[in-house]
């Protein structure tokens, strides 16, 4: 997964710091919890998704850079999601803020109606989001097989279906090729 320079100890204490800087309104924010996602592509660039409205605290967080995630040795776009949390009414300062304990999300190359295609495997859930379907990669052969919509209309699922089996999946490999591995892998829009 995709990790700050200097650890993601370093970058929660810069954020807490930014927002107290900014004059954060903790009072209007109390016995607040949310993700924020940090979406970092394959050179180590980083933005925050979403339009929360904590992000616009969140200005020189921005500027501090990301390693990269690698998906089978390769470089690929990622998500990596923190939580903030502030479980007391009325308190005045952010009690804390934690990296989640989330699989590891990756992110299609190319963007599905202007939208980020996530995709995960090896979970123990569904994913949250408002389209989700599945596929079974069989590795001895190389292909996408079986697939479910779990979320989302009919139309729309085998819409994104069609987008990425014609994205030819298997040029970017989903597996070493000399330890084939076949899972199911979800893709979602959020």
């Amino acid at each position: 997964m995709p990790t700050p320079y200097g650890g993601i100890g370093l970058f929660v204490k810069n954020m807490v710091t930014e927002l107290k800087r900014n004059n954060f309104d903790f009072q209007h924010y109390s016995r607040y919890q949310h993700q924020l996602e940090v979406y970092v592509d394959e050179k180590g660039n980083h933005s925050f998704t979403g339009s929360d409205k904590i992000l616009s605290y969140l200005d020189s967080t921005k500027l501090i850079r990301w390693r990269i995630a690698l998906y089978y040795g390769k470089p690929i776009k990622s998500i990596y999601e923190i939580s903030l949390i502030n479980p007391q009414p009325l308190s005045d300062s952010l009690k804390r803020i934690e990296s989640a304990q989330a699989p590891e999300v990756f992110v299609w190359d190319q963007l599905y109606e202007n939208q980020l295609v996530r995709y995960q495997s090896g979970i123990q859930q569904i994913p949250q989001g408002e389209l989700i379907i599945s596929f079974v990669l069989n590795a001895s052969l190389n292909s996408f097989e079986n697939p479910i919509i779990h979320r989302g209309n009919r139309d729309d699922a085998k819409k994104l279906m069609n987008f990425i089996l014609m994205q030819h999946p298997f040029k970017d490999s989903f597996y070493w090729s000399e330890y084939p591995k076949s899972d199911r892998y979800y893709f979602y829009l959020k």
